[in-house]
Parts: C-alpha cells; structure tokens; sequence
C-alpha cells in the first residue's frame, strides 16, 4: 500500500472516495464546458507543494 495522508476522522476511506469522483466529474463536466466555449481558466496554486524546485 502506498504512503498515504491519513483522513480526517469524521471521513471515512469510502465516503472520502465517492466525493472524489463527484468532484472529478464536476471537473471533466468544467473542462468540456471550457473547451466547447473556447474559453481559457487561470489556475493559482499556493503553497509549498505547488512551488516549482527543479527551476534554478
């Protein structure tokens, strides 16, 4: 099994991965709406996770 971060615990494993793909399937439904109109979507991460380390 992979390392993985522990849920909160009110959330278990199961309703933790029902709400995941509702929300891939917002998502998907988000990028066709997107690609249909030709419209363009600007996405700000923050964070440490999201900083860019191999750049020098």
């Amino acid at each position: 099994m992979k390392n993985r971060p522990p849920l909160p615990k009110h959330l278990s494993r199961h309703r933790y991965h029902t709400l995941l793909i509702r929300l891939q399937i917002e998502l998907v439904k988000l990028q066709r709406c997107v690609i249909e109109r030709g419209q363009r979507i600007l996405v700000i991460v923050e964070g440490r996770d999201a900083a860019v380390k191999d750049r020098e």
